[in-house]
């Protein structure tokens, strides 16, 4: 689209209009210049997987929890209470 000729108040300015600004935008965007083999893509994708959680074990309760939480059984983290557990 051709530049729009403006004049308010002053001299003539041309001013592109905003659809004319956007094709431009559109043509800078990153565009990979070739495409990624199924190998490449694959290799990528190697390291997407799900790990095992570590655990520790309860000093007080011997339970298996996260590490540095409370323990859910017990209520004790660092050797003190924090919470309070209902019995059951």
């Amino acid at each position: 689209m051709k530049p729009v000729t403006i004049a308010i108040n002053g001299p003539a300015k041309a001013v592109e209009s905003a659809e004319s600004a956007e094709q431009e935008e559109r043509n800078e965007m990153a565009v990979p210049k070739k495409r990624k083999s199924a190998s490449k893509r694959d290799m990528r994708r190697a390291h997407w997987k799900l790990e095992t959680p570590s655990l520790a074990e309860c000093s007080r309760c011997h339970a298996l929890i996260v590490p540095h939480r409370v323990c859910p059984e017990c209520g004790y983290y660092n050797g003190r209470q924090v919470l309070k557990v209902k019995e059951k």
